[in-house]
Formats: C-alpha cells, structure tokens, sequence
C-alpha cells in the first residue's frame, strides 16, 4: 500500500513540476516578454477554477486587474510600446472586477 501511495506522489510531482516552474517562471512576465504568454495560459486556468464561486471568481479578478496595472507601471517606466494595449487591458478588467465585486455585494 505505501508503495502505491509513493509512486502516486512520485507521478503527481512529475505532473504538477513543470506547471509550478511555469507559473514562478512568468510571474512577472510583461507584455512584450517571451514567457508573457504562458503567464496569460495560467491565468485563464486560475480563473476557470475560481469561478466556481462568486467570491473566489470576485477575488481571483480584482487580483487579475492589480496585475495588469503593475504591468502598465513597468512599462511606462521602460517606455515600452507595449503600453497602450496594456492600459486598454487594465481599465477592461479593473471594469470586469468591478462588476463581479458587485455581485458579491448584491
């Protein structure tokens, strides 16, 4: 039985290795960045997961607004062409979190 349990473990932490390296990987990816993309792919997961309830889908997209207004922090200091989209990005999800915090709220 132990055995069945470590290989389990064992199977488990080759599966989960790679996305975990991912996702510290891009964390501070910004738009522009090569790992950017794999950051936006990890997002849609989370969200796709904490949308099963109101206040966690509420929570995970008012963290997702703060995200990309950092984002638009660094690259307005770096001067980067990339600001524009993501300032078209901040103000669409700074609204979507405003509207499911509001859903919270009702």
């Amino acid at each position: 039985m132990h055995r069945i349990f470590a290989n389990l473990i064992l199977v488990l932490m080759v599966l989960l290795f790679p996305p975990a390296v991912l996702a510290v990987i891009s964390n501070d990816a910004v738009p522009g960045q090569p790992t950017y993309p794999i950051k936006r792919i990890l997002e849609a997961g989370i969200l796709a997961i904490a949308s099963v309830h109101p206040s966690t889908k509420a929570a995970f997209t008012v963290k997702r607004s703060e995200r990309r207004y950092v984002e638009a922090i660094r690259l307005i200091e770096v001067d980067s062409k990339d600001v524009s989209h993501s300032l078209g990005e901040l103000v669409k999800y700074t609204r979507e979190a405003a509207t499911e915090v509001k859903k919270i709220e009702n």
